[in-house]
């Protein structure tokens, strides 16, 4: 369980929300709304800790994550709304340098098998340069599988996807929420999950 405790949150001289408190349960996805420009994005950078909020704490096993910040991270898979593979890598040297970095333990079979579910088998030798936006979001999301932590932060993880790809990313959340895991999200796109709950950030805006 994550606790945000009077999380206030400023962009240059603007507040853009203010004295926001919620929990974060597992097993529950926890999706975050709001018009565009409510601070959706900063709030999954303040919970990924890559953004101190101007006041407030954020509470992880009892503890601040300030005070634990190291395990705290070992944590996390942060996907922003920008991509972070290697454009002059392939698909398969992405995903195995993803593999290095957090050695993860799936095997080179499961892999492919999560290739062939995302029908990016057929481009596993291609430059992530030469893919289309659509792939190379669906690249990005299989560090969801590959990192294998206990809590996904998504920044618009369905962007420029077609809709099977949206059924079987949803899928994916759905199953890691059934193992208790923790997801946080915020999506322009309706999310088919049932065992969710919503921040709306309209209503905590700054006056």
């Amino acid at each position: 369980m994550i606790l945000a405790s009077n999380i206030s949150c400023k962009r240059g001289n603007n507040l853009i929300f203010e004295n926001l408190n919620f929990k974060i349960e597992d097993g529950v996805a926890t999706i975050i709304s709001g018009k565009n420009g409510s601070g959706k994005t900063s709030l999954l950078r303040i919970l990924a800790n890559l953004l101190k909020p101007k006041k407030g704490d954020i509470i992880w096993k009892g503890k601040s994550i300030y005070k634990n910040i190291d395990e705290y991270h070992k944590e996390l898979t942060y996907i922003a709304d920008i991509n972070c593979s290697k454009e002059n890598l392939s698909v398969y040297e992405n995903m195995k340098f993803w593999k290095n970095l957090y050695k993860s333990s799936i095997s080179n079979d499961l892999f492919l098998k999560l290739l062939s579910n995302i029908d990016l088998d057929n481009y596993i030798n291609e430059r992530v340069k030469n893919l289309s936006s659509g792939q190379k979001r669906k690249l990005e999301l299989t560090r969801l599988i590959i990192e294998e932590r206990h809590t996904w932060i998504l920044d618009e993880p369905f962007l420029g996807l077609d809709q099977q790809s949206v059924s079987i990313i949803g899928q994916t959340i759905s199953d890691h929420l059934k193992q208790k895991g923790t997801v946080i999200l915020s999506s322009h796109i309706p999310v088919n999950i049932t065992n969710k709950t919503y921040i709306d950030l309209d209503l905590h805006e700054s006056n």
